[in-house]
């Protein structure tokens, strides 16, 4: 009786053994697993802050010689460029309650918008470009609802007026048969943010002229969003 007890408690505790080096190449297993994934993670993000970076200098270099654009790297969203007119916010400010754009607006528009459209619309850029944002604000005078709405059609005659340059600009020279202005109707968009971004004076009081603006962002995709659509491509979904 001893005998096989005896028997019976060294099964048991070759199964425990057994069970418990199971479990252990499974958690070694789960582990490696999960550093190859956090790996690949961190290798994406290399990547897409590297496609960021080279966009960046392109726009710094192609556009920074412009009176008063500033192109500068986001700094609450890693994947935006930001394209700021700080030197001269009256090229795209608005008088107090209009979505109208000035004339000097207009101006620059026409020699401003070909020149970005060339960079985010190129064959290297657009594989990249996920979106090219066109943003409204507001000062703080008013309702919310009311600014928001303001905010969102100064960016849309921006849009728009940007959108009739292109469109010109295809007529004349049709050698692109319409390509850029498909690429910049697909990137393009316009948002209003209302007085959420004021523009604040040395003395910390609000820049009432400058907050009512325009500000353009790009942003790229990023590696994930990139391997997705080349899966969607390859799939011939949409198509």
């Amino acid at each position: 009786m001893a005998r096989k007890q005896y028997v019976n408690e060294g099964l048991g505790h070759s199964l425990m053994d057994l069970m418990t080096s199971i479990a252990v190449i499974f958690i070694l297993l789960f582990l490696v697993f999960l550093h190859n994934k956090n790996e690949e993670i961190a290798s994406r993000n290399r990547q897409t802050e590297t496609n960021r970076d080279e966009l960046f200098k392109k726009l710094k270099r192609e556009l920074g010689a412009d009176a008063g654009v500033e192109v500068r790297k986001d700094p609450g969203d890693r994947l935006t460029l930001l394209i700021e007119l700080r030197d001269d916010p009256d090229i795209l400010s608005f008088a107090f309650k209009s979505h109208e754009i000035r004339e000097k607006g207009k101006v620059f528009l026409q020699q401003f918008i070909p020149r970005l459209s060339d960079i985010v619309c190129s064959e290297e850029a657009e594989k990249i470009v996920d979106s090219l944002i066109i943003e409204g604000h507001t000062d703080s005078s008013g309702t919310d609802d009311s600014n928001t709405e303001l905010s969102a059609r100064r960016a849309t005659a921006v849009l728009i007026e940007s959108h009739g340059i292109i469109a010109e600009r295809e007529t004349a020279d049709d050698s692109d048969h319409g390509r850029l202005e498909r690429c910049f109707l697909r990137l393009s968009q316009a948002t209003g943010r209302g007085e959420q971004e004021l523009i604040k004076k040395i003395d910390g009081k609000e820049d009432e002229k400058a907050s009512r603006r325009v500000v353009i962002k790009v942003r790229v995709k990023s590696m994930e969003q990139r391997k997705y659509q080349g899966e969607v491509a390859e799939a011939g979904i949409g198509n």
